[in-house]
């Protein structure tokens, strides 16, 4: 058995013997507080899980501990007492809630998100205030606790604790599964780069809706159990600095950490406690373990001694040269499409047009790729090829002109959905998960294409599959040999070889690749010349690349991109001739 597990037992027996030990220890009073701390680490856990793990920098959580607590008045006053009733209902109108709420905050990002986050825990807080039937501003004072079962008396303080501990640790348990199991792995992939989360295939939106109203309902049992055991319910407990001071334990305890609510929690409330006793402006204190966290722990107490040591492992070429080729060669055998064979179309685009403001970046756009076949889009800087990818995986939206892949019309679809249709796409700029392994990045790419990741108990890494299928891909790219290495510590040509791997994970039919070559040395040029020449067969590959050598060895027809407009298309012997091309790209004299 691991040692943290070993230690989270030996926590359970103590938080579960703590009523039986604290009268004969004098410490009766704190019995009240450590079920309080149990309440509150749940309701910190629960934001962790949005904020830490998901990267939603949520500033009204508090919102839904009080819509809990509300809830719970509510029926009170409509005459039920039955917990079993209370306490479900309490989070099933906290997740309601949150999921309307979710529907808006997520379509905004960054400050934007988070003011909107605080606009509406805002309007939760004033609705409170204005429920006079429930106290209005002076709050709302419950009679009695909840009845659980004839003969248990919640309004003994330590049966009532058991209940809090009884319902607080199994949740704890199932949010830290939820982060090892694939959905976890799917949040922290969209916090660290959700733009690459969604070119793999996630359904990035519904992923993080799911995680907003799951903690929204954790936070509404908690206002449930924080109302029982206090009695009262005020609408201060909605108030946008209950939130900050709930985010403020979590950045104490460990942002992405699992048990860093719960730390953070801890901490602050007990010196809170401690404070009150012996500083009268004990806020002052607080403030500078905050301060103290931010510059010395930044990851977190409940990280503190906990290190990721990586064995040195060599890194190797992604893939050998081709024989023949000397250093910085990159002659491959090419075997191009037979020209005079007619060609099966795979993917279409017909009068494809982009504006920004005046700008006209994507100019009527026709483009035809057959099935297999490398396809080169060229053109000098600013010609718009980002652009034009961009609208093909549906990054952008185009103002007119419509998309085929296979032909099924693709361009209502979202960019998740044409990942699954068959189009999968590298950046411009290396996108890969720096933080973690090669072995990891790659297999979160093959999940988006293995079933559901709404799977929040099993540890993904049971799913022996998935990491079979990633040292296969890793040994198609030459990546073999740097699987345990963090993907951030490769070379800037082993970590291209990555991100291509990471496309490939989709089994695309259309492959495409901006700019693959871009910051190589003519050594690692030439591997991913030999790499994107394997590829050949498989799928189909619209190549972005401004190195001509490369692109003339590869591609069997081009297309020449110009101020957004298509120049011409053909052959490569037909796009070489070209007077117009060599005058506006190739730099000769000739056609100039």
């Amino acid at each position: 058995m691991k040692r943290s597990t070993l230690l989270c037992l030996a926590l359970l027996a103590a938080l579960a013997v703590f009523p039986l030990v604290a009268p004969l220890l004098g410490l009766e009073f704190y019995v009240n507080f450590v079920r309080r701390v149990l309440i509150v680490a749940l309701a910190a856990a629960s934001l962790n899980f949005i904020l830490g793990f998901g990267g939603l920098v949520a500033l009204g959580h508090a919102g839904f501990i009080g819509v809990g607590a509300y809830t719970v008045v509510a029926l009170t006053e409509a005459g039920f007492s039955s917990a079993w009733l209370l306490w479900p209902a309490a989070m099933a109108v906290a997740a309601g809630i949150s999921a309307l709420i979710a529907g808006v905050v997520l379509r905004t990002r960054g400050v934007y998100f988070i003011m909107s986050t605080l606009a509406f825990a805002q309007m939760l807080y004033f609705c409170a205030v204005a429920l006079r039937a429930y106290g209005g501003d002076d709050g709302y004072t419950l009679m009695s606790r909840p009845v659980l079962l004839p003969g248990l008396d919640l309004g003994h303080e330590s049966t009532f604790y058991w209940v809090v501990l009884a319902l607080v640790a199994p949740l704890l348990w199932l949010m830290h599964r939820a982060t090892r199991a694939r959905f976890g792995h799917a949040l922290m992939g969209i916090r660290d780069n959700e733009t690459r989360m969604r070119a793999l295939g996630f359904p990035v939106l519904r992923l993080q809706w799911v995680a907003f109203v799951a903690a929204g309902a954790v936070a509404g049992l908690a206002g449930a159990l924080l109302a029982a055991g206090n009695n009262f319910v005020s609408p201060a407990t909605m108030h946008w600095t209950q939130s900050a001071t709930l985010v403020v334990m979590v950045v104490i305890g460990g942002m992405g950490r699992s048990w860093g609510g719960p730390v953070g929690a801890a901490v602050w409330l007990l010196l809170e406690e401690v404070l009150k006793l012996h500083a009268e402006y004990w806020h002052l204190p607080l403030g500078l373990l905050l301060v103290a966290v931010a510059l010395w722990a930044p990851r977190g107490l409940a990280a503190l001694g906990a290190r990721k040591v990586l064995p040195p492992v060599p890194v190797s070429p992604p893939l050998p040269l081709a024989e023949g080729g000397g250093e910085g060669s990159a002659t491959v055998t090419t075997t191009r499409m037979d020209e005079g064979r007619a060609a099966q179309e795979l993917f279409r685009i017909e009068g494809l047009v982009k504006r920004f403001g005046g700008l006209l970046a994507t100019d009527h756009v026709d483009l035809r790729i057959a099935s297999n076949e490398i396809h080169a889009l060229i053109g000098p800087n600013g010609a718009g090829k980002t652009t034009l990818i961009n609208q093909i995986t549906g990054l952008l939206r185009p103002d007119a002109g419509r998309l085929w892949l296979a032909g099924r019309d693709i361009t209502a679809l979202a960019d998740h959905q044409r990942v699954a249709a068959g189009l999968s796409r590298c950046f411009q700029l290396t996108r890969v998960f720096a933080r973690d392994t090669v072995q990891d990045n790659l297999v979160l790419a093959l999940q988006a294409h293995a079933g559901s990741s709404l799977r929040f108990v099993r540890p993904r890494a049971q799913e022996a599959t998935l990491y079979a299928q990633a040292h296969e891909l890793a040994q198609r790219v030459g990546l073999a040999d740097v699987l345990m290495r963090e993907a951030g510590t490769l070379p800037h040509g082993a970590q291209r070889a990555l991100d291509v791997a990471l496309a490939l994970a989709a089994k695309p039919r259309l492959l495409l690749l901006d700019e693959p070559m871009a910051g190589m040395g003519p050594e690692e040029s030439a591997r991913m010349v030999a790499l994107i020449e394997s590829l050949r067969g498989s799928c189909a590959v619209l190549l972005v690349e401004h190195d001509m050598d490369a692109v003339f060895r590869l591609a069997d027809r081009v297309t020449v991109l110009v101020q957004g407009r298509v120049l011409t298309s053909g052959s490569v012997q037909e796009v070489r001739a070209d007077a117009r091309v060599q005058a506006v790209y190739l730099g000769t004299e000739e056609g100039a």
